[in-house]
């Protein structure tokens, strides 16, 4: 996994990538915690998704599934350093 701004000059690229273990979110409790993270961050989004009068959105969002990356590495990348220069971070277990 990658997270990073999005750059328009590949050289400047600064982000943090991750390897590990991808899980699907599942239970009732998992999934009402992840859909509270993601209405918290896209709140204009969750209320059309939820909303049955949306008609397409609304049976689109009821397939969802929300998944968790269980990281066991991660490096920062640094572009500006040198083409793919990643340093590894440690991870606290």
């Amino acid at each position: 996994m990658t997270i990073q701004e999005d750059y328009k000059d590949w050289r400047k690229i600064k982000g943090i990538q991750l390897e590990g273990k991808v899980v699907l979110v599942d239970g009732i409790l998992e999934k009402a915690k992840a859909m509270a993270i993601y209405a918290r961050k896209y709140p204009e989004v969750i209320k059309l998704f939820t909303d049955p009068a949306s008609g397409v959105f609304y049976k689109a969002f009821l397939k969802v599934r929300f998944y968790c990356v269980e990281p066991e590495k991660a490096f920062f990348i640094d572009n500006e350093q040198g083409f793919g220069k990643r340093q590894e971070l440690v991870l606290e277990k």
